[in-house]
């Protein structure tokens, strides 16, 4: 949804990947984690250094100074959505005394 809508805005997406160490994204100026679409200035990404910033904030300041840098592949967030399977909390859970913090 987030990607049709700036993507209807006339933002381009550019491919930026995301590395197995690398930690989450917080918007610079209201701290919300922001996930896959990352919005950073255009004086930054020149530079390299990404301050990246959530689509409330950055359509406030004017989305046009903004450049999108995508992290996951479209298709590739679909597949772990269509494998995702939740499981009955009944079959995971076994109870060990060990485990009980209330002692007699």
């Amino acid at each position: 949804m987030q990607r049709d809508l700036l993507l209807n805005a006339g933002k381009e997406l550019a491919w930026h990947g995301r590395t197995q160490s690398e930690p989450a994204h917080y918007c610079s100026i209201c701290e919300v984690e922001v996930f896959d679409l990352l919005l950073v200035t255009t004086e930054s990404n020149s530079r390299k250094t990404y301050v990246v910033h959530c689509q409330d904030c950055a359509r406030r300041a004017d989305l046009d100074n903004f450049v999108v840098l995508e992290q996951y592949k479209i298709e590739d967030l679909m597949h772990v959505y269509d494998q995702f399977t939740l499981v009955s909390l009944k079959r995971t859970l076994c109870f060990r005394p060990e485990w009980s913090i209330l002692e007699t």
